[in-house]
This record gives C-alpha cells, sequence and structure tokens, in this order.
C-alpha cells in the first residue's frame, strides 16, 4: 500500500496561528490527513494497476486483430467469387 505523508503539526499550528484553539487544530489537522489520505488511495493508480491494464488492453487488442483477419478473409474470398463470376460471365458471352 502506498504512503500518504501530511504535516499534520504544521497544519495545526497555522489553524493555532490563526485563532482556533489548540486542541481543536490537532484534531482537525489529524481528521484533514485522514481524509486526504484515504481520498488519495482510492484515486491513486498503482504499478500493479497499470500492468493489469495492459494486460486487458493487450488481449482486447489481440481480440480485435483476430476479428479483422477474419473479416478480411471473408472479404477476399467474396472478391475472388465475385471475380471469377464477372470473368465466367465475359467468357461465356464472348462464345
Amino acid at each position: 500500500m502506498e504512503t500518504f505523508i501530511f504535516d499534520t503539526l504544521s497544519y495545526a499550528e497555522k489553524l493555532t496561528n490563526a485563532g482556533m484553539p489548540e486542541k481543536q487544530a490537532r484534531v482537525m489537522a489529524e481528521a484533514q490527513a485522514d481524509i486526504l489520505s484515504k481520498s488519495l488511495l482510492d484515486s491513486v493508480a498503482t504499478k500493479a494497476d497499470l500492468k493489469e491494464l495492459e494486460a486487458r488492453i493487450d488481449i482486447k487488442m489481440n481480440q480485435l486483430e483476430i476479428r479483422l483477419i477474419k473479416w478480411f478473409a471473408g472479404l477476399f474470398i467474396v472478391q475472388i467469387g465475385v471475380t471469377v463470376g464477372i470473368v465466367l460471365t465475359v467468357i461465356k458471352f464472348l462464345h
């Protein structure tokens, strides 16, 4: 798990210097650190997350490549059939 560092002492001192009671400033600084660390850790992608995403993208790309090859092979076969049909029609018409 990633570590998030938030300087609670400095934050509490700033609040105290601004006129907030010391105890309230300390509690508020700790609460802020908890909120920030939880929200940041939930939204940060780790190397493992990126590797997993890369693997899923690779699988999808390979599946797409196979589908395209099948599609082009089918078109090629249809094109050959049409060409043979045209050639046979022209030969039949010329005789």
